[in-house]
């Protein structure tokens, strides 16, 4: 049986799906199975794909005779026909450095109330030129844990940390148990973009966490990822209240917590109207999901908008105050 189950679930990334597949076969580390995925592709991955059916090293190619429209269905997926005691779960547009899952297998054989370790990552170009590290994601949660390796318990950095946002950037960056992820129920299908914050929160609560200073992932961002294609209508936005709601009955959450939470969210919300031109209906069903969760929803927001009052649009005003 194989250490480690290895998920590629690829959906129209034909420009950057070899590099993926040669960065998971060429690992130091020897012992795994992988699983390729296709969510029927409108592009020419399949017949990229199809090049690796004789690799010895791609153990199973899965094609969809129709699309999923689903990350987290087919996560699911694969992971249903893993039959490692690990998955990593590889984005096809990702790709990652050759001692990755040596490094990251060797923690968690060695801790074993480690549900999860996970490693910094390197943000990278349509065309793998390094724009930055993910020092930044953590910057406003604080300014020394990420720099160094630690294993902490997982319910502490939900509490603490993973309230706030989801310090988890990229699936490409974390190794987990397949047990503690079924226990866990999976990733919730009903989730677009949000699915996997809630995937992370769920896993961490069930032991401790692992993280590795060192960036051995490569996170590509590009305008044809879901982030990107679904900015203006708002559902990152109203899936981050959900998972907080949803999270909220999972532990306690300090206070002041809580508060930079909702700090966090209203700058988020405030940046989406301004950088990506979130429309005036998203904006009005997010006010009401926010409004439905936090009875001083409108004053914060007022608030806010008073505070920035010279470069806030006026839909936000109109917001607070209707």
């Amino acid at each position: 049986m194989p250490s480690v189950s290895i998920i590629i679930p690829n959906y129209n990334h034909a420009s950057y799906i070899a590099r993926r597949v040669d960065s998971v076969i060429g690992q130091t580390f020897k012992n795994f199975e992988v699983l390729l995925l296709d969510d029927n592709s409108t592009d020419n991955s399949r017949e990229i794909i199809e090049k690796y059916k004789d690799n010895p090293k791609v153990d199973r190619i899965i094609f969809n005779t129709y699309n999923s429209g689903s990350t987290f269905k087919q996560w699911n997926k694969g992971i249903s026909e893993a039959k490692g005691k690990y998955i990593w779960i590889a984005e096809s547009d990702d790709y990652t450095e050759i001692t990755f899952l040596d490094r990251l297998v060797s923690i968690l054989e060695a801790n074993p109330d480690c549900v999860a370790a996970y490693c910094h990552s390197w943000e990278v170009d349509a065309d793998s030129n390094l724009l930055r590290n993910w020092d930044f994601h953590y910057h406003e949660l604080d300014l020394d844990l990420w720099k160094h390796d630690f294993v902490a318990s997982g319910r502490d950095l939900v509490a603490s940390h993973m309230f706030i946002k989801n310090i988890v950037p990229n699936a490409s960056a974390v190794l987990f148990r397949k047990d503690a992820y079924l226990k866990a129920g999976g990733a919730d299908e009903s989730y677009r973009i949000t699915g996997d914050w809630k995937l992370w929160a769920t896993l961490f609560l069930q032991g401790d966490v692992a993280f590795v200073a060192e960036p051995l992932n490569y996170f590509r961002t590009h305008r044809r990822n879901v982030r990107s294609a679904t900015a203006r209508n708002g559902i990152s936005l109203l899936e981050r209240l959900r998972v907080m709601e949803y999270l909220r009955t999972q532990v306690a959450v300090p206070t002041d917590v809580h508060d930079r939470a909702i700090h966090h969210f209203l700058k988020t919300w405030i940046e989406a109207i301004l950088k990506e031109k979130l429309t005036w209906h998203a904006s009005r069903k997010i006010m009401r999901q926010f409004a439905s969760q936090d009875p001083y929803a409108r004053q914060r927001l007022l608030k806010r908008v008073w505070m920035n009052r010279a470069k806030i649009p006026a839909i936000l005003y109109r917001l607070a105050v209707n």
